[in-house]
């Protein structure tokens, strides 16, 4: 029984930590929390090895990051202009 409260609570630890690492590289935090929480080292390695994601610009009226190629903000739905670049 000690064993399996000691696999939790490292899975939460590498949870946490793949999810941290993960929203620093702009990718899906809630996904690498499970993937850290299920395999540990190895998915936090590999997150460490990943390239951070793709150019991104900032929108002027709500000031969350998108996607480059974006037209529209996902976030508050304003039209992006091509020349605001971050």
């Amino acid at each position: 029984m000690a064993y399996l409260y000691l696999y939790l609570i490292l899975g939460v630890v590498f949870g946490l930590l793949c999810r941290r690492a993960a929203l620093e590289k702009d990718r899906n935090g809630r996904t690498w929390f499970w993937l850290g929480f299920f395999l540990s080292i190895p998915a936090f390695l590999v997150l460490l090895l990943l390239p951070e994601g793709g150019p991104h610009r900032q929108c002027p009226r709500c000031g969350r990051r998108v996607p480059q190629k974006a037209v529209v903000c996902g976030f508050c739905g304003t039209r992006l202009d091509r020349s605001i670049d971050v």
